[in-house]
């Protein structure tokens, strides 16, 4: 395989799940990175996107590259005083995820393994054989006290990996019998904590178990602080293989355990006032094996962290979205985005309106007669998936439809599956049929096909022409209090006088629905129809917001032919019928 870039996307191979070691070896996080003391310097793809960057009037990148920037204290971009970011409404997301950190035992894991690797046969793999290998060709410069004594401290670092492996799967037990305690055999897959909230007594065997985990890579770094002593005072006297190298490569290791451990202890005291902290299971594949445990926390309100280290720093700010207003102004998102805490002549907000005539090339319909999805989600799911198969033969294919979960996804793709393909239409399932990318490709490419996606499909997916003539949203996209980031949101507003479900979750809402909204008409050519499943959204005193927040009006339905009737013969080009 070849690369031009050095992007890993760009060779799918590295997709797979049997590839963490080989992608290990060829990527590198920055620590470790020798600069232009590499001898790979001059063919490194890193250091050519760095120069080009830094020669550029103008960088393009991605949400995670500017806050990974941010974070790092600007040690990955070329400094700037100004910039822009598309698809604002993601800013908040973005923000949390990057400010916020993580703690499991891959992560620990992966930093022992570049350190050492067993292996069946041999002395294992990684930078500490790889420094006795490469002292062994000086032995006998080095006398064979001083390599029995350097070989002596790496055999003690190799020996404490297993140790800290030890100690991290004690801490691991800890947090998952604290989970079946406290959630008592419960389907719930995430459990926050606070210091002023949770019972010591519970938690008292996590506490040794983090402390003893600590030590033990307290002990690990000291370890390799020696064996990387005795590496620089052989490099004064010898320059050999690759020294230089491996001792950047040791120091690297160190740091990256240094920052396991202060997240680690961040995480577990759960003392700071605007994070969240949880601790989250996910059962093994198949059913086999021990559940991964994570710990988490996030920060509550990002808004603060935005001021002072976006919008304090630059000089220009721009942040633009198709969908960053709700019910026609900003408000909400100049809360959740810090802009509110601005000199009031600093910000300015403009709705450049929309390019298309959304009037004439969209109708939306709303079928009254199915059941709300929050009274009987049963009966719901089951009328959903036989109109789901009976809109799609209407539309002869040509549909994406948006789910908010994936029992219901799986559910209705079940049913409609077994109708459809028979009548040589396609279906294609998002994490049945293929990658995102591989299942979208397809779905562009076959016109008569239908495609189900859930969260990942809400935005981002691009399908012009005919391929996409019919969008099913199954339900209103509310977030959900299983989720520890939106609970503690939430709560904060609520805390703080508001009414949150009006004035946090139903706005987060209409924005999810109006990126789902914007994946239908991609052009001023194209017509096509909106199914909203969730009569919620006319029923409701709070569905006004969403209606509000739509281009087009939304037209009920009692009977579900009288519909579909009217679908087909908006499609084959009649004006759109109106309430």
């Amino acid at each position: 395989a070849q690369t031009e870039t050095g992007d890993i996307s760009e060779n799918t191979g590295f997709y797979t799940f049997d590839t963490p070691e080989l992608r290990d070896k060829i990527h590198t996080v920055g620590d470790e990175c020798l600069g232009k003391a590499c001898k790979s310097y001059r063919k490194c793809f890193l250091w050519k996107a760095r120069m080009e960057a830094m020669a550029a009037d103008i960088v393009v990148a991605n949400h995670a590259v500017v806050f990974s920037d941010l974070a790092a204290d600007n040690a990955i971009l070329p400094p700037y005083r100004r910039i822009i970011f598309d698809e604002a409404h993601n800013i908040e997301r973005a923000a949390t995820e990057y400010l916020g950190a993580r703690v499991n035992k891959l992560r620990i894991v992966r930093i022992l393994a570049r350190l050492y690797r067993p292996k069946r046969r041999g002395d294992g793999s990684g930078i500490l054989p790889a420094i006795l290998f490469q002292l062994g060709g000086i032995s006998g410069r080095l006398g064979e006290k001083r390599y029995n004594r350097t070989r002596d401290r790496v055999d003690a670092a190799v020996r404490q990996t297993s140790r800290v492996v030890e100690e991290c799967d004690a801490l691991m037990n800890e947090l998952s019998k604290l989970f079946r305690t406290v959630r008592r055999g419960g389907a719930e897959d995430k459990m926050s904590f606070a210091a002023d909230t949770r019972k010591p007594d519970r938690w008292s065997d996590v506490f040794a178990a983090k402390e003893r985990l600590i030590s033990a890579m307290s002990k690990q770094i000291k370890l390799c602080e020696h064996v990387k002593e005795l590496m620089e005072e052989i490099r004064e006297e010898f320059e050999f293989g690759d020294a230089r190298e491996l001792t950047r490569d040791i120091e690297a290791q160190m740091q990256f355990l240094r920052e396991a451990i202060r997240d680690l202890d961040f995480i577990i005291k759960a003392d700071e006032e605007n994070y969240v902290f949880w601790v989250e299971r996910a059962q093994p594949r198949g059913g086999r094996g021990k559940e991964a445990i994570t710990l988490q926390c996030a920060p509550i309100n990002v808004s603060t962290l935005l001021k002072e280290m976006v919008y304090d720093k630059n000089d220009t700010v721009v942040m633009s979205s198709a969908t960053m207003s709700v019910g026609g102004n900003f408000e909400f998102l100049r809360s959740r985005l810090g802009f509110n805490l601005l000199d009031g002549d600093r910000v300015r907000c403009v709705d450049a309106g929309s390019p298309f005539d959304f009037g004439r090339q969209v109708m939306v319909c709303v079928p009254t007669f199915l059941p709300e999805p929050t009274r009987d989600a049963g009966a719901f799911t089951e009328q959903l998936g036989a109109l789901t198969a009976d809109l799609f033969r209407a539309t002869r294919g040509r549909a994406l439809g948006l789910f908010t979960s994936y029992n219901m996804l799986n559910e209705v793709h079940g049913r409609i599956r077994n109708e459809l393909e028979p009548e040589g239409i396609l279906v294609l399932c998002q994490g049945v049929s293929g990658s995102r990318i591989s299942i979208t490709r397809t779905f562009q490419v076959d016109v008569g096909s239908v495609l189900l996606g859930t969260s990942s499909f809400w935005e981002g997916v691009d399908v012009v022409g005919e391929s996409l003539s019919c969008l099913l949203i199954a339900k209103l996209p509310f977030q959900v209090f299983t989720d520890p980031v939106f609970k503690a949101r939430y709560e904060q507003v609520e805390a703080g006088g508001d009414d949150a479900f009006m004035n946090f979750s139903v706005p987060n809402a209409v924005i999810r629905l109006r990126q789902g909204f914007g994946r239908l008409i991609r052009s001023r050519k194209e017509t096509g129809v909106v199914v909203i499943a969730d009569k919620r959204i006319v029923t409701k005193r709070y569905g006004a917001e969403f209606v509000k927040s739509l281009p087009s009006e939304c037209v009920t339905f009692s009977g579900k032919e009288a519909m579909l009737s009217e679908i087909v013969r908006f499609l084959a080009g009649a004006p759109a019928a109106h309430a």
